[in-house]
């Protein structure tokens, strides 16, 4: 190998081992310079591309470089291998300024490259000549090291004073990968090495033990150490040639410019020799080659280029792969290949000829027809589903016989195929015999009997033919059942196949049926709505049709016999049974047949909308079938036909031109598939119309019949009156009656004679046929009309002249009828009616004589007065009549009330007391009075009316007595008194006329005192036995608790307790009354029994609600664990109660459940019982609170459900709003002990990841304080990381890279950085103020911009707030600039909160701070929560509260009701990042409530603003006022725990209390003092 000298001088870079420079890959550098074509392109590359001195790529760390393509320097690729990663020099204490390598701008590659070695020094690499090197920030994992060893300070690096030690691995790699990602370069300062000194001070430097290996004591271990040796010193150096070895190689890594110095007598055969003038490289079995210094830099540059471009660096692992992937898929073939050999029938001789028969006959099994179809004839749907029957059993046939051959085929296979294993099994055993003789038979017997005997090499060859048959053969016989299924798989495929492509020739023919005929035939009718056109068959018909011949078909295919399910094969599949596709399932299944069958509804569907635009037309027809619907034969003849012989001749002129239009209906039409007949339509309609016309005909004519024969006979009978000679006043009023009405109907028989002849004439136009009787008749009545006119006229004459007579002789039989009159009213008058002394009965009869004869006059005066009129007198006024009738009405009247009267008195007396209703009788006897009284004003002088009233007031005077008599209360000890006041002794069955007889009516008053005092105990013993009716039918209502069967509690007490109120009340009521004498010990008793009964019902319910909230807590095992002996007084509770609801719910009646003998003791012991259980559960829940503060803010509810679940973790997550503000949930993964939480949701949806996972073992408090305690590391992490990745021009994005909290807080920070620098110079503060200002309103117009992006929720919750603090910091900075503020000890500026971050070892924390007043940020998780608008009065309440909470006091803002008191609080509460729990009072509150709570924010540390404070009652405000106080002195005195309530409790110093009032309102308390 030979060198090539390069004739431009190539200039090195200078580094080290440690002091690393990337070379590659960067515009302007070695990396980008091309190598000299010349030189050759094979070589080898490295499996893995690190580099040994530990350099970095620009473009990543650690990169795989490639084999560089150049035989070269170092020969061959096979020979030893050069190993060049880095170029290092030892470069003293030359650096830049800031510790940084900085590119050089202006240079090309070639420049890059120049090397003097006469005024090289090392620092052209700090320089940035040989590559755009710079130094990025130092790592975070260096921060402890750099606050010991230096400090880094606006970009400046300052070396410690002394030498630390060297810099650890992991540290080199991170210094590494930040550089990859700048593209930038770290020199740590614990790499550096010692400076490398001139001539003088390293002879003065080496001792006696390094004069022989001078190269060692300077250092010189690399190559790339000669090079910049030689470099710096040149041939003014003592070392003059250093000699090398190849550097070990390492596997995977093709570095040929990798050098190692060694001694000279350590040099292996293969060395090299370096010198200032160049390099110089031996070879035992070549010419040494030589190379210049410049030379062999150039081409180690370009070799580390090369390595770096994709092509070369990825050659090898791609040549690799290549070649793996094609010997993969070889082997994959190859496999393929074999299983093909060893599977295949096809490949078989014993199966590939019953294969290929098999598969001819499944192709023929395909071709047979299966459904008929037809476009020849159009078809009704009836015809078509059976010619697919038809078809069906066809094709079944053919099926059948084509399997049966397959399965012959079948069978014989596999018979040849097992007898193939039985012959060669045999023959096996034969050869193995000939073998045996062969071995026993010599070759001279052989020779002798000259027989050609086998050999034993052939007789062992055909052994081995045999026995691989044999297994070929046996392995046949396994294939056997495969190939059964294979056989079996094609007849499924074939039906399969044969079934699908007759649906889609089916569906092809539906697609294009023929034009002129049509498939289907469909007859078209009118429905019974307008609009509905029916097609018979209609789109149902048609679709079930074609659903069920595919039906049909898929059945078909399902029946056909199956060779896998055949008895002879089932010995081939072993024990299991054989199991293949279902063919009709696998049809159904099938997306093809699904198509089809949907293409069958869509095409019928189409055709048959198609059909109803073409029906719409005969909807013009349906007045014909409605006609026809509506017409009756017995109405059209019912109807005046006389009158509506018009209207009919309309009718029937119509029907006539309905004819017409059915004449000229299309007969027939095809539209799609569908062959349309109207023709059947047309003849229903037309006979519609025939029936209707000859129906009409039929009845006009019979109609025309009876008329003209009635008018005639109307017209004979009227003649026939008139010529009647009438002689008596009767028979004369009769004629001149029928005269009348004669004149009368004079028009209405000639018109009716006029429409017979109409009706006539219009049968005539429908050529009716009218017989000779029927016209003779017809000309009768035409001649008939004369006669009647004259008979008319002779009428008139006879009554003109005959009127006179007859109207005298009415005028005296009128007034022979009024005399009659005047004698019955005299009669009326003056007769017994009158006589109040007479007896009603005999009066009555009289009264009803002549009530006839008034009817008899009255008949005859109402006839005469009809003569009058029709002989057009003036009716005679019968005045006598009037009176008559009136005088009988009021006799009749009084008598018939008065006789009634008597009767039913007459029974009241006779009747037994007992039997009689004293409230009826009192109810008869007012009304009958009211009637007689009516009576006797009516006529005063009418003495039987007196008479009436009189009986009748003597009865209302014995009524209240009778009353007292009849009273139900009435006892036999009352009956005594009464029977004894009268003188008589007791007896029973006893009538009112016996008790008149005894004179009871003297001792009415002693009667009414003894029926008052029976009524009112009566009245009590009523009560009485409904208090006891009541809790006799009383039963308790028990339901099952929680659906638990024989587990009950009571339930619907709301009627118990009003029946219990109300009878106690009643009972004291008794109690008082003086008619309690007789039952008052039974009173008393229900008395005490009632008292006990509410007693026990009050212990009852009190142990059901305590038993009811305890029973579920208890029955959570880990409430049973952590509380053993309560949960043992529980469950003995929970017995007593358990059975004491079952005797309950099998009883049920309310006195004999609760008034048990024991009951109401055992309900008082369990309650102390279950008070005593409370009690340590409350004990228990506090001890839970204490380690978990957070826990005051639950209720006891909602504690026990978490702690009654703590094996369930997520059993939290309903409750984590009440404990963390901002959170609404958290999410838990399983590791691989316990589950763990990993992330924070807010009730946004914001997702913050926790830093460190939460481990969810053991007590749910503890890991509840592990989660508060991760939520602070968390934010302050990501608050931290978002400060040091924030960039003014990557704003935009950094604000959705973080969370919204943190990014919020950063930008306060900044904000504050940004004033504060402003105001650092008092000169030239106004100035920069102004720009800070310009600055911030150019910010929000960004920011503005980026909001009217899409963003999502979250994104735009963010850039809200963050919107609405940036305003606030504009206007704030505006005001600076107004007031011209010039220092940062301005109050305008300190009074504002401001934000710093401490990054002092003692804090590095964020710091609030505001005026004197400053708080660590309290890193409570807010989510995206919105931020209240910060206005003046905002900042004059936040710069309030923060000073009262600096002087360890509370806030109290004040104002109107919805002024913003209570957000301000709870916003400075986010603004500081604490939690602010808002708390609305009100007069229930007790001073136990509220020591709970504040003990809750004394260990949380968190906040509490009390809404409407002054609701709370005086009282209770005093005792608050002393727990505030007992807190804020234990504040004072930071003290870290203290005594509140009578408990060591713990304390936080970022406890706050907060109240807010609205005054002037009803119902609120002044505070104490």
């Amino acid at each position: 190998m030979s060198f090539q000298s390069r004739r431009r001088p190539v200039r090195p870079v200078e580094t080290d081992d440690e002091a690393l420079l990337s070379v590659t890959g960067a515009p302007g550098t070695a990396g980008s310079h091309q190598g000299n074509p010349k030189r050759p392109r094979k070589g080898r590359r490295a499996s893995d591309g690190s580099m040994s001195e530990g350099p970095l790529s620009a473009r990543g760390a650690a990169p795989r470089p490639p084999a560089p393509f150049l035989t070269g320097f170092g020969g061959s690729a096979t020979s030893g291998s050069l190993h060049w990663d880095s170029l290092a020099v030892r470069m003293g204490n030359a650096t830049t300024g800031n510790g940084q390598l900085q590119g050089t701008s202006g240079t090309t590659p070639r420049d890059l490259f120049k090397f003097d070695p006469a005024t090289f020094t090392g620092t052209e690499v700090l320089e940035g000549r040989f590559g755009p090197a710079a130094l990025p920030p130092q790592p975070k994992s260096a921060r402890s090291s750099r606050k010991q060893n230096s400090k880094w300070s606006n970009g400046d690096y300052k070396p410690a004073p002394s030498r630390p030690p060297p810099v650890p691995q992991y540290a080199l790699q991170k210094q590494q990968a930040r550089s990859s990602s700048t593209g930038r370069l770290v020199v740590p300062k614990a790499s550096r090495l010692p400076p490398l000194q001139g001539n003088t001070a390293q002879s003065e430097a080496v001792d006696t033990a390094a004069l022989d290996r001078p190269e060692e004591a300077l250092g010189l271990r690399s190559g790339a150490q000669v090079v910049t040796f030689f470099g710096k010193n040149g041939m003014k150096s003592d070392i003059k040639v250093v000699f090398l070895n190849r550097a070990p190689e390492r596997r995977g890594h093709f570095q040929p410019y990798e050098l190692r110095v060694v001694h000279r007598n350590e040099t292996q055969p293969e060395y090299f020799t370096m010198s200032a003038g160049g390099v110089v490289h031996v070879h035992p079995q070549r010419p040494s080659e030589f190379v210049s210094l410049g030379d062999f830099w150039e081409e180690v540059s370009m070799f580390k280029s090369l390595r770096e471009i994709p092509f070369f660096k990825n050659f090898l692992p791609a040549k690799v792969y290549k070649k793996w992937s094609g010997n993969v898929r070889y082997m994959k073939y190859s496999a393929v290949r074999t299983r093909l050999t060893r599977r295949l029938f096809l490949g078989k001789t014993a199966f590939c000829p019953t294969l290929l028969d098999i598969g001819r006959l499944c192709a023929d099994l395909r071709e047979v027809p299966v459904m008929s179809v037809e476009a020849k004839r159009t078809l009704a749907i009836e015809d078509f589903s059976a010619n697919q029957v038809s078809s069906s059993q066809s094709a079944l046939k053919s099926f059948e016989t084509t399997v049966e051959n397959i399965e012959a085929m079948l069978e014989k296979v596999c018979e040849e195929v097992k007898a193939r294993v039985a012959r060669y099994d045999d023959g096996e055993e034969a050869v193995l015999d000939s073998l045996d003789g062969a071995a026993r038979t010599s070759t001279t017997q052989q020779g002798r009997r000259g027989e050609k005997s086998k050999s034993m090499l052939q007789l062992k060859r055909e052994a081995i033919e045999r026995a691989r048959s044999l297994q070929l053969a046996k392995q046949e016989v396994g294939m056997l059942g495969s190939f059964v299924r294979l056989i079996d798989y094609m007849v499924v495929e074939s039906l399969i196949t044969v079934t699908l492509t007759s649906g889609i020739d089916l569906l092809r023919l539906l697609q294009n049926p023929p034009k002129k005929l049509g498939l289907f035939s469909t007859t078209v009718s009118l429905g019974s709505s307008k609009g509905d056109v029916i097609f018979t068959p209609g789109l149902d018909d048609c679709e079930s049709a074609l659903a069920n011949a595919v039906d049909e078909i898929v059945n078909l295919a399902a029946n056909v016999s199956r060779p896998l399910y055949l008895s002879t094969f089932r010995a081939y599949f072993g024990d299991h049974a054989p199991v293949g596709p279902a063919v009709a399932e696998t049809l159904r299944d099938s997306q093809t047949l699904s198509s089809i069958i949907a293409g069958f509804s869509q095409v019928v569907e189409q055709d048959f909308l198609k059909c109803a635009e073409y029906g719409a037309m005969f909807d013009d027809y349906r007045a014909i079938k409605d006609y026809g619907d509506t017409f009756s034969a017995e109405a059209f003849a019912s109807q005046d036909l006389i009158a509506n012989s018009r209207v009919i001749k309309k009718e029937m002129l119509r029907l006539k031109q309905w004819g017409q239009d059915l004449e000229r209906m299309k007969l027939f039409n095809v539209v799609g598939i569908l062959h349309v007949d109207s023709k059947t339509l047309r003849n229903a309609l037309m006979g519609v119309k025939d029936g209707c016309l000859s129906e009409m005909k039929e009845v006009l004519h019979e109609a025309a019949r009876e008329s003209c024969q009635q008018v005639l006979s109307d017209f004979q009978t009227r003649i026939r009156v008139m010529q009647r000679k009438p002689t008596s006043l009767r028979e004369f009023a009769q004629f001149v009656d029928a005269k009348n009405a004669v004149s009368e109907d004079v028009r209405a028989l000639m018109s009716a004679s006029t429409t017979v002849d109409e009706m006539y004439r219009l049968l005539t136009v429908f050529e009716v046929r009218i017989p000779a009787q029927e016209q003779v008749r017809l000309d009768d009545l035409h001649a008939i009309h004369a006669t009647f006119l004259d008979a008319l006229q002779q009428a008139e004459t006879e009554s003109s002249s005959r009127m006179p007579a007859m109207s005298a002789a009415l005028d005296k039989n009128i007034a022979s009828l009024n005399e009659e009159l005047l004698g019955l009213l005299a009669t009326l008058h003056s007769g017994d009616c009158n006589d109040e002394t007479c007896d009603s009965k005999t009066v009555l009869s009289w009264l009803a004589s002549v009530k006839e004869n008034i009817d008899v006059i009255q008949e005859k005066a109402e006839t005469y007065t009809e003569y009058q009129k029709l002989f057009r007198l003036t009716p005679y006024e019968y005045m006598n009549m009037r009176t008559a009738v009136e005088e009988y009405e009021a006799r009749q009247t009084v008598w018939g009330q008065f006789d009634e009267f008597l009767d039913r008195s007459a029974g009241w007396r006779e009747s037994v007391l007992s039997d009689l209703d004293p409230e009826e009788v009192q109810r008869e006897v007012q009304q009958i009075l009211k009637l007689a009284t009516r009576l006797t004003k009516k006529n005063e002088n009418d003495r039987v009316a007196a008479k009436f009233r009189e009986e009748v007031e003597t009865w209302r005077g014995m009524v209240p007595t009778l009353l007292d008599l009849g009273n139900p209360a009435l006892r036999e000890r009352h009956w005594s008194k009464i029977f004894g006041r009268l003188g008589v002794p007791v007896q029973e069955g006893i009538s009112l006329d016996q008790l008149l007889e005894w004179r009871v009516l003297e001792h009415k008053d002693y009667v009414s005192e003894v029926s008052g005092v029976a009524s009112g105990e009566y009245a009590l013993e009523l009560q009485l036995e409904k208090i006891r009716t009541g809790w006799g039918e009383a039963e308790f209502n028990c339901s099952n608790y929680r659906e638990q069967r024989d587990v009950y509690v009571l339930a619907g007490l709301d009627d118990v307790f009003a029946l219990l109120e109300d009878n106690q009340a009643a009972l004291q009521t008794m109690l008082a009354s003086r008619f309690v004498v007789g039952i008052r010990s039974e009173v008393e008793d229900w008395d005490k029994k009632l008292s006990l009964l509410s007693e026990t019902l009050d212990e009852w319910l009190t142990c059901q609600r305590t038993w009811m909230y305890l029973e579920p807590i208890f029955s959570a095992p880990d409430i049973q664990a952590q509380l053993p002996d309560e949960t043992i007084q529980f469950l003995r509770v929970d017995q007593h109660w358990k059975d004491l609801m079952k005797r309950t719910a099998k009883k049920k009646l309310v006195i004999e459940c609760a008034c048990a003998v024991g009951v109401l003791d055992m309900l008082v012991d369990d309650n102390k019982v279950l008070d005593n259980i409370q009690k340590c559960l409350e004990d228990y829940l506090t001890t839970k609170r204490d380690a978990f503060p957070r826990f005051y803010f639950l209720s006891n509810d909602e504690l026990l459900e978490i702690l009654s679940q703590t094996r369930d973790p997520t059993a939290v997550q309903p409750h984590l709003r009440k404990c963390f503000d901002g959170m609404a949930k958290v999410t838990f993964e399983e590791s691989s002990d316990s589950i763990d939480m990993t992330a924070l949701h807010s009730v946004e949806g914001e997702v913050v990841p926790l830093s460190n996972h939460v481990s969810t073992k053991g007590n749910v408090e503890n890991w509840m304080l592990e989660l508060e305690i991760g939520m602070r590391e968390t934010l302050h992490g990501r608050t931290l990381g978002a400060l040091e990745a924030y960039n003014e021009e990557g704003r935009e994005k950094w604000f959705f890279e973080w969370p919204a909290q943190a990014v919020l807080t950063v930008d306060q920070i900044v904000w504050q950085n940004g004033v504060s620098a402003a105001l650092a110079n008092p000169d030239s503060a106004p100035k920069e103020l102004q720009k800070f200002l310009d600055f911030s309103i150019e910010q929000i117009s960004r920011m503005v911009e980026v909001v009217r992006t899409n963003l999502t929720s979250l994104q735009r919750g963010c850039m809200g707030n963050l919107i609405v603090i940036d305003v606030h910091a504009r206007d704030v900075v505006a005001r600076l600039v107004r007031e011209q503020c010039s220092a940062t000890t301005d109050f305008a500026w300190i009074s504002q909160l401001r934000y710093y971050w401490d990054s002092s070892e003692e804090v590095n924390d964020c710091v609030v701070r505001q005026t004197n007043a400053w708080f660590l940020y309290g890193y409570e998780y807010l989510g995206v929560v919105p931020r209240l608008v910060i206005t003046p009065l905002t900042d004059k309440c936040f710069m309030t509260l923060t000073g009262a909470l600096n002087l360890v006091l509370g806030g109290a803002p004040a104002g109107p009701a919805g002024t913003g008191k209570t957000e301000s609080v709870k916003d400075l509460g986010k603004a500081l990042a604490r939690q602010c729990v808002v708390f609305n009072c009100s007069d229930g509150l007790d001073y136990k409530m509220m020591g709970r709570f504040f003990s809750g924010l004394a260990q949380a540390g968190a906040w509490a603003c009390f809404d409407e404070f002054n609701r709370i009652d005086i009282e209770v405000l005093s005792v608050i006022a002393q727990q505030i106080l007992t807190i804020q002195q234990a504040l004072k005195a930071e003290q870290e725990r203290f005594m509140f309530e009578g408990r060591d409790i713990a304390l936080s110093k970022n406890y706050g209390c907060f109240i807010t009032m609205n005054p002037g309102y009803a119902g609120r308390t002044e505070l104490p003092d």
